[in-house]
């Protein structure tokens, strides 16, 4: 399962790495070869035609979907709010997904995806599923040529977003239909302006909608900054620990529970019934991320380590692992282009190969010693996409994971859920204690000015070196020599 996992995702990327998108007609030869191969009894091969000819298949080349000369000109769109609207820079940012696009003369143009768009006027009411009918003006995203600079074109294909562009003012925008789709999306905003409400504008009241409902658009610059410096930007937004988290308090809840009620008990034992419930305690946190990529992952591989569970099928942490892969790239084979991507992937795989020969280890040996080996494991992918590393991670972690766990996310949930007289005021007020002092802890980490390097973008060769360095070092015992390891790592570190 590990290799076809594997092949699978290297047929994904042989296409995302073209040059230019190929067409569906390249579907033909490699489903043939794809027959081929398994009539053949090939084991490897099959899942890399596999992962090729899925990606054609589910992805639509959107930047073939706007012609160029249609850019700069006035164009009527309708379509539905797909996402939590925020501001930026006096503007409303907004991505549309698109129902019909006409151009300027009204004939209607053949386009399918998504748009981007900003709104200088007067604030509008916009919210998740609601379809509105604007006038824009349209360019294809493209990416700077600076050296290190991001990958604007990356980002917007990669989230099916083919044009970007403002609303015009005349005609004014007009809306044509209330809550029409998106039903989750528009359940998460009712959340968190519910939690606006209660909250009423208190410090780090932010923080505590992006970790209810991932709705990051209240954290402030200086948050946002410490939580960088500091490497625990994972902690503060729905990722898959939170998820992860979730599900192990449905688990230990419910099976507490369980075993003190003896007539269920001796229907069904109670770590069975503790890893179903476990289930859709993690599928609602999930939700309230709105399905984002990381929570994906971990959903997938607590739903695969349940059921195993369950069924009483033990499970390694690599076959769940490889088997959570298939699944996400399957339900989105663009998820490689986005940095979460391998970084989530990258953490938990971090974690399987630190434990290959160390769980005879004592808990709080185990505990600083995973904190040390996912911040060097990490760090290269953390200079590649965000051109900087926290040199106090592993020790902001050491501390910041459990108290987040035992306090923080419980007591959010729990606030975000409950709409219960006194006690909704209540949890919210322990929650945003709770944060305040991992903040001022936090502080204290970062405030020195060398707790945070930039770091230039690596080469890729440097950054392969860099990675296979990590490994080398984190490799089980017995193997000669670990820490040479660390000498494939000079090219990284050597300045341009």
């Amino acid at each position: 399962m590990q290799a076809g996992s594997l092949g699978f995702c290297l047929g994904v990327l042989a296409i995302l790495a073209l040059p230019g998108w190929p067409g569906r007609v390249w579907l033909v030869p490699i489903l043939v070869g794809l027959v081929l191969l398994v009539l053949a009894r090939w084991r490897w091969w099959p899942w890399l035609l596999a992962g090729m000819a899925w990606t054609l298949f589910a992805v639509t080349p959107g930047h073939l979907q706007l012609p160029t000369a249609l850019e700069g000109q006035d164009l009527r769109v309708t379509g539905w709010i797909a996402e939590l609207p925020g501001q930026a820079h006096g503007a409303q940012r907004f991505s549309l997904r698109v129902a019909s696009l006409h151009g300027p003369d009204g004939e209607p143009l053949a386009f399918r995806g998504g748009v981007a768009l900003n709104w200088y006027g007067a604030p509008l009411d916009l919210r998740a599923g609601d379809r509105w009918a604007f006038n824009v003006r349209l360019k294809r995203p493209r990416s700077l040529l600076n050296p290190g600079a991001g990958d604007p074109e990356r980002w917007y294909f990669a989230r099916r977003l083919h044009a970007r562009g403002y609303v015009r003012e005349h005609p004014p925008p007009r809306r044509l239909a209330r809550a029409e789709t998106l039903p989750l999306t528009r359940w998460r905003v009712r959340l968190a302006e519910r939690l606006s409400e209660r909250l009423e504008n208190r410090p780090h009241a932010g923080l505590v909608r992006a970790l209810a409902v991932g709705d990051r658009r209240a954290v402030s610059d200086a948050e946002r900054s410490l939580l960088q410096r500091t490497g625990t930007a994972h902690l503060l937004a729905i990722s898959g620990l939170h998820v992860g988290l979730a599900a192990g308090w449905w688990y230990l809840l419910l099976g507490a529970v369980w075993r003190r009620v003896p007539d269920l008990a001796l229907r069904l034992a109670a770590p069975r019934a503790a890893a179903l419930a476990a289930i859709p305690g993690a599928l609602l946190y999930a939700l309230l991320a709105g399905l984002s990529l990381p929570t994906r992952r971990a959903l997938a591989m607590i739903l695969l380590a349940m059921l195993a569970h369950y069924w009483l099928r033990p499970v390694s942490l690599f076959r769940l692992l490889a088997m959570a892969l298939l699944l996400s790239l399957l339900m989105d084979p663009l998820a490689p282009l986005n940095p979460g991507f391998w970084l989530s992937f990258g953490a938990v795989g971090i974690i399987a190969y630190g434990l290959l020969d160390r769980r005879e280890l004592a808990p709080e040996q185990l505990w600083w010693r995973l904190q040390l080996f996912i911040s060097l494991g990490l760090a290269p992918l953390g200079m590649l996409a965000f051109q900087g590393v926290s040199l106090v991670s592993p020790l902001a972690n050491l501390v910041a994971i459990p108290w987040a766990s035992v306090t923080v996310v419980p007591l959010t949930l729990l606030a975000a859920l409950l709409d219960l007289p006194g006690l909704g005021p209540l949890l919210l007020d322990l929650a945003l204690g709770s944060i305040r002092w991992l903040l001022r802890f936090l502080e204290w980490l970062a405030a020195q000015d060398w707790v945070h390097r930039h770091w230039p973008r690596p080469p890729p060769w440097a950054l392969g070196l860099a990675l296979l360095g990590s490994l080398w070092v984190l490799a089980p015992r017995g193997l000669p020599g670990r820490w040479l390891g660390l000498v494939l790592w000079l090219p990284l570190l050597a300045p341009p």
